[in-house]
């Protein structure tokens, strides 16, 4: 009868329910998840998404809630996220900061991830959150540099919580150098041309951390990575007295314009 054959249907998959079927359907399971607020439930969807090849499907669903307000479950759920896969994560991140600009939810969707920030810190995982951020920078190119430009604007001029996750986040970052160091400098000139004076505070406790963190290293790390020199001595010049910044030389022969940084630590 019916039940034998459905039963017969359901047999040896043994994938949960709310994520067996994928494409436009995972896109309605993150949709679902964040409007009411189980984040747990989206973060399943997004990493699911994300290794799955349907990141655009949870991009989009992920920008149409930021601009709801959803932000603070949103951030919730990515910390989640990063903590089962940060490639995956990052896929979606880069999709939805392409999909954020081209709709002009810029704005809310940086919220979001700065938000990440701080719950990133507090449950642990800010070295995760700093992998995903410079991977969906790495990935996403020009779009998602502006996303996090934005959201490092954003979570400077956030609450202490906020500056401090970003500050310690940027720390790692230019203690590992290379590829992460570069996505957060080049995020950094775009959240310098924001709001300069609460960005060059937060790069000021950044450098500290990491000279203090980077076990001796920080001479080789600061002269071989020209995108951080830059967006350091930009902050210098324009704020000598920030405590990060007072024994912080850069060779060459810099031209410290905004402008120049931008176009300088973008790697185009």
């Amino acid at each position: 009868g019916p039940n034998a054959q459905q039963q017969q249907q359901g047999g040896g998959n043994n994938t949960p329910p709310f994520l067996g079927s994928l494409g436009n359907d995972i896109g309605s399971i993150v949709n679902n998840a964040i409007s009411s607020s189980r984040a747990d439930a989206a973060a399943s969807a997004i990493t699911t998404a994300g290794s799955q090849g349907n990141a655009q499907a949870a991009a989009n669903s992920i920008v149409q809630q930021s601009a709801a307000g959803k932000t603070d479950t949103i951030a919730d759920a990515i910390v989640l996220a990063i903590a089962t896969n940060t490639a995956a994560t990052a896929a979606v991140l880069a999709s939805a900061a392409a999909t954020a600009r081209s709709r002009g939810d810029l704005d809310s969707f940086a919220n979001s991830q700065a938000q990440a920030f701080a719950k990133a810190q507090s449950s642990g995982q800010i070295n995760a959150y700093t992998d995903t951020v410079a991977q969906t920078i790495g990935s996403g190119g020009d779009d998602a540099t502006q996303a996090y430009g934005v959201a490092f604007a954003k979570a400077a001029a956030g609450n202490s919580d906020q500056q401090q996750a970003l500050a310690e986040a940027t720390a790692v970052a230019f203690c590992e150098g290379g590829s992460k160091a570069q996505a957060f400098a080049s995020a950094y000139a775009v959240a310098l041309s924001r709001d300069e004076k609460t960005g060059c505070l937060v790069l000021s406790q950044a450098r500290a951390l990491a000279v203090a963190r980077c076990n001796g290293g920080d001479v080789q790390v600061y002269t071989e990575a020209e995108a951080q020199s830059r967006v350091i001595g930009y902050c210098k010049k324009r704020y000598p007295d920030l405590p990060g910044f007072v024994n912080f030389f850069v060779g060459g022969n810099f031209n410290f314009g905004l402008g120049n940084l931008l176009s300088g630590v973008s790697g185009k």
